[in-house]
């Protein structure tokens, strides 16, 4: 055991965390899919996910989800309720990917984290509108005189979990550039970064 695990134990904090990533076949979730495919090639198929969400690990095994939620805002949930939720079928699934961060780090991240529970609220009509805006034809089109006013405290998934692990220290910063916003980030782009980060080995091993 590091010197890091230790502490984070001692104070019953998580020393491990995953980035997790779903999808299933209701409305919100199929529009983001669509919306947020590749749009400079047409012919390739949907975004594979739709969500983003963090997994915070224990070292006694225990694991809890931080998550942006519609009706909830920032929230904290049992990791067994994903697992249950992927086990009703009819398209839901679920991926996890590893994030190589130290555990100190972790606890840091988890602290902030569980202060947004219940403070950041979360929307999904004003962010579907916003990707229909900011990435399709159609949509920037049929929508290019609708003003989207600025909702500090809001959150959607993929922000909330790309500035919590982007802001921490030593950063795991995954914008193209350091002042791109952090909505700006869909859960197909943070996958595809976080992808390119991670060894793939460890990617394997994590599977769900």
């Amino acid at each position: 055991m590091t010197y890091d695990e230790m502490c984070a134990d001692e104070l019953d904090l998580p020393v491990k965390m995953y980035a997790g990533f779903s999808r299933c076949r209701e409305p919100v979730s199929i529009a983001i899919r669509y919306l947020t495919r590749d749009g400079n090639n047409p012919f390739r198929g949907w975004s594979p996910w739709s969500h983003m969400f963090l997994v915070f690990e224990y070292r006694s095994g225990r694991r809890v989800i931080h998550e942006a939620l519609l009706s909830e805002g920032w929230a904290s949930k049992d990791f067994e309720k994903l697992i249950a939720w992927r086990a009703k079928g009819g398209g839901r699934m679920a991926d996890l990917l590893p994030l190589p961060i130290p555990a100190q780090v972790v606890s840091g991240i988890y602290r902030r984290s569980q202060s947004w529970v219940g403070q950041r609220k979360s929307y999904a009509t004003r962010q579907i509108i916003d990707l229909a805006k900011r990435y399709s034809m159609v949509g920037r089109y049929a929508l290019r005189r609708f003003v989207l006013a600025p909702m500090p405290d809001t959150v959607i998934c993929s922000e909330g979990a790309c500035q919590l692990v982007g802001e921490a220290w030593p950063p795991l910063d995954i914008r193209d550039w350091s002042g791109e916003p952090w909505d700006n980030i869909t859960p197909q782009m943070a996958w595809e970064r976080l992808k390119s980060r991670i060894d793939k080995q460890a990617i394997e091993k994590n599977r769900m």
